[in-house]
């Protein structure tokens, strides 16, 4: 089953960490086109605190990169990525202001997946009425 990844959970994917284990054993990924900075900058946000060496780091980032874009050898890791226009930003924006969370993601989630009306989405992709 396709699954849709924010960034904390692609961490999961170069790091051992509470719920790495699901993660890893997820199917294809569909993930946020923000992935590309807030990864990065979760894994070197872990070589700050100590969590993980400099080199490691280093190597993670790179190790994303490539599952991000591909590279000579082999196709990107992820199944679809979904591109964050200004239009998505400022939506998120006003979220955020709101309700004081970060919904980049989500905002970015909703938009491969709309509700219908009346309906939330449940993390299986399903819609709560």
């Amino acid at each position: 089953m396709t699954a849709f990844a924010d960034s904390s959970a692609l961490v999961k994917l170069y790091v051992s960490e509470i719920g790495h284990l699901l993660v890893r054993s997820a199917g294809p990924l569909v993930i946020s086109g923000l992935a590309r900075v807030e990864v990065p900058a979760a894994l070197w946000r872990k070589a700050r605190s100590g969590e993980v060496s400099i080199n490691d780091a280093r190597t993670l980032v790179t190790e994303f990169e490539f599952d991000y874009v591909g590279s000579s050898y082999s196709s990107p890791r992820f199944l679809a990525i979904l591109n964050v226009g200004s239009r998505l930003l400022d939506e998120a924006a006003l979220l955020s202001a709101r309700h004081g969370s970060e919904l980049m993601t989500l905002s970015s989630w909703g938009r491969l997946w709309p509700p219908r009306r009346g309906g939330r989405h449940r993390h299986d992709g399903r819609i709560r009425r």
